[in-house]
């Protein structure tokens, strides 16, 4: 599961990302050069992924409804 939070002082959640299903398909790191820093990148093969979209109120973060959706790779149709 990967959680996003809103930036500022306080760091309400907003998006919460689940997988299912899933194996690390590659993994590849790449050195660092003229002040860079490393780069890894990892990829995910994944049989569904599920969004939930926590809403939130401009002016103080309250939360206000959720929005979900998903989508099942595996038998190719809606998942939520």
């Amino acid at each position: 599961m990967f959680h996003v939070n809103r930036a500022g002082g306080k760091q309400l959640r907003y998006l919460e990302i689940t997988l299912e299903e899933v194996i690390i398909s590659s993994v590849t790191g790449n050195g660092a050069s003229a002040g860079d820093l490393p780069l890894e990148t990892v990829r995910f093969n994944f049989g569904r992924i599920k969004f939930n979209y926590i809403q939130q109120k401009r002016d103080n973060g309250a939360g206000s409804g959720n929005i979900a959706g998903g989508w099942d790779r595996i038998a190719n149709k809606r998942y939520s």
